[in-house]
């Protein structure tokens, strides 16, 4: 399946509806990463990306567990625990920013392609159900297992 997507084309959205949706696309985000960075997330995706029409904002957890993107959103580097970092090259259609080193947004203009992207980061190291620990969208709720129990 082809696609094209033009990223010269810009999107005339007034603060409002920008507001509204990344208040509708991160409910849950005002509680995952607090309230003041959540309203720095709001600044710069308002300032920096106004044509983007589609995000996913993916959450690393874990002890030493990183992410880091470079060339203006076209490489992302994760660093999960492996003997080595993760390289991902981003597709033409979408960017990637880090917020901090355990957030990352995926933004673009076609939401298949976006939402595809986030799949392949989250696929690199999905949450575990004992420890909760692993790449999850945002609003993901990981119902955790029970242990083995001793006796």
């Amino acid at each position: 399946m082809q696609m094209k997507v033009q990223w010269e084309g810009t999107q005339n959205w007034n603060e409002n509806e920008l507001a509204h949706g990344l208040n509708r696309l991160t409910r849950g985000a005002k509680q995952s990463i607090g309230l003041p960075a959540h309203s720095a997330v709001f600044d710069y995706l308002n300032t920096v990306i106004m044509e983007a029409k589609f995000f996913r904002f993916l959450k690393i957890v874990g002890v030493g567990y990183k992410a880091r993107a470079e060339a203006e959103g076209r490489l992302l580097f994760l660093k999960l625990g492996y003997s080595h970092e993760v390289e991902l090259t981003v597709p033409p259609a979408v960017r990637v920013f880090c917020f901090k080193n355990n957030i990352v947004c995926c933004t673009g203009l076609d939401k298949q392609r976006v939402h595809q992207f986030a799949a392949t980061v989250r696929s690199c190291k999905p949450p575990e159900v004992y420890k909760g620990k692993g790449i999850m969208y945002i609003d993901e709720v990981i119902k955790k297992k029970q242990g083995k129990k001793s006796k």
